[in-house]
């Protein structure tokens, strides 16, 4: 097996943990406003990276999931140079979007509890949820737990997509 660089790595965990393919990392790129195609994001994983640029670093962050200093590590250390990353940055919730091995369900379920946490220990409960997150929440508004889904309910599951497509070329008489 082809040993990959910490690039590649990134863009395979993400697509394994999400059961993505190129062609879904391209489309979730280009809705972010940055286009590019499944070759590319298949490059970008599987040849050695030879240079690396802010539309790149944007491309594979807006497909992943993952934010772009993570990416931006991965890009520099592909390139064969050291990185150190900061200890500072150890903050729960960038762990947790900055590992690629998490879904982004899994990722969305473990932002809410850490949330929730932190808004018992603060003696309330959480009244709105971080940006990019569900649906905002107006100020002031009463939330209570079970009120808000706890991930982007805009993302359908990958096998419950296979399984509606499945069913569908089913009653079409697709073979």
């Amino acid at each position: 097996m082809k040993s990959r660089h910490p690039l590649g790595v990134l863009i395979t965990d993400a697509m394994e943990a999400n059961g993505w393919s190129y062609g879904d990392l391209a489309d979730r790129s280009t809705r972010a406003g940055y286009p590019v195609s499944r070759q590319a994001m298949n490059m970008l994983a599987e040849n050695p990276v030879k240079t690396v640029n802010a539309d790149a670093i944007r491309r594979v962050a807006a497909a992943t999931g993952v934010s772009e200093r993570k990416v931006i590590v991965a890009f520099v250390r592909s390139l064969g140079l050291s990185w150190s990353e900061d200890v500072d940055d150890d903050r729960v919730e960038a762990a947790i979007r900055d590992d690629g091995r998490l879904s982004v369900e899994d990722k969305g379920l473990l932002l809410a509890m850490v949330e929730q946490m932190r808004g018992r220990h603060r003696g309330g409960t959480v009244s709105r949820l971080r940006p990019g997150g569900p649906p905002n929440i107006p100020p002031g508004a009463e939330v209570m737990p079970g009120d808000v889904a706890a991930y982007d309910t805009t993302v359908e599951d990958p096998v419950k997509r296979r399984r509606r497509e499945q069913d569908e070329a089913a009653e079409r008489g697709d073979s």
